[in-house]
C-alpha cells in the first residue's frame, strides 16, 4: 500500500487539492446562499431549462412551447438532457458533472505527463498548478462546459502531438482524435479553431 501510494502521490496529491478547494467553495456557497445550489453565471440556468424541456417534451428550448436554441454548448445540453431524462430535472446535475470533468483533467495530465518520464516533483507541482491557475473550482461554479471542454482540448492536443510531431499513424488514435475533434466544437464553437490548427499541422 505505501508503494503504491508512493508511486502515485502526483495524482493523489492533485486530486486531493481538487476536492478540498470545491468542497471549500461548496461550504461557502450555501452559507452565502441559504443552503441552497447558486451557480455563479445564468447561463448555466438557460441550459438547464432546455435540458429540461428537451427531456420532458423533445423540445429544444428554454420553453417547452417552441424550438428557440439558445445553447452555446449542443453537447453540455444534451447530457444533462440525458441525465435529466434518467433522473430528472434537478439544480445538482451541473456541480456533479464538472467535479467529474475536473478529475477527469487531473487524471489525464498525471498519465500524459508520466509517458514523458517527467519526475514525481514536477507532476506534482504541474497537477496542483492546473487547479489553482486554470483555475477549475471557480469554473466548476459556473454550472457550464467548461471544464468539460478543458478535459476534451487536452485529450486533443496530446493526441495531434502524438500523430504530428512523433509521425505516429496509428489508426486507433487517428480515430479518437477525429472523434474528439468533432466534439469539441459541440462543446464549445471556439473549438474548431483548434481543430483548424491541428488541421494545418497535418497539411504541413
Amino acid at each position: 500500500m505505501k508503494t503504491f501510494f508512493l508511486k502515485y502521490y502526483p495524482l493523489f496529491l492533485g486530486m486531493l487539492f481538487l476536492f478540498i478547494a470545491y468542497f471549500t467553495l461548496l461550504i461557502i456557497s450555501f452559507y452565502q446562499n441559504g443552503n441552497h445550489i447558486v451557480y455563479s453565471l445564468d447561463d448555466a440556468y438557460i441550459h438547464m431549462a432546455m435540458a429540461k424541456n428537451f427531456a420532458s417534451d423533445g423540445i429544444w428550448g428554454v420553453s417547452r412551447y417552441e424550438f428557440a436554441s439558445s445553447s452555446s454548448s449542443i453537447l453540455w445540453t444534451s447530457l444533462l438532457a440525458l441525465i435529466y431524462f434518467l433522473f430528472g430535472a434537478n439544480e445538482i446535475a451541473p456541480l456533479i458533472l464538472n467535479l467529474l470533468f475536473a478529475s477527469l483533467v487531473i487524471i489525464s495530465s498525471y498519465f500524459i505527463l508520466k509517458k514523458y518520464n517527467i519526475s514525481n516533483k514536477y507532476i506534482a507541482m504541474v497537477l496542483i498548478s492546473l487547479v489553482v491557475i486554470t483555475p477549475l473550482p471557480p469554473l466548476m461554479f459556473t454550472g457550464l462546459e467548461h471544464v468539460f471542454h478543458i478535459w476534451i482540448s487536452l485529450l486533443f492536443i496530446y493526441l495531434v502531438s502524438e500523430l504530428v510531431i512523433e509521425n505516429n499513424t496509428d489508426r486507433k488514435k487517428i480515430f479518437y482524435l477525429v472523434s474528439l475533434g468533432t466534439m469539441l466544437p459541440m462543446i464549445r464553437y471556439e473549438g474548431i479553431f483548434l481543430v483548424f490548427i491541428a488541421s494545418l499541422l497535418f497539411i504541413l
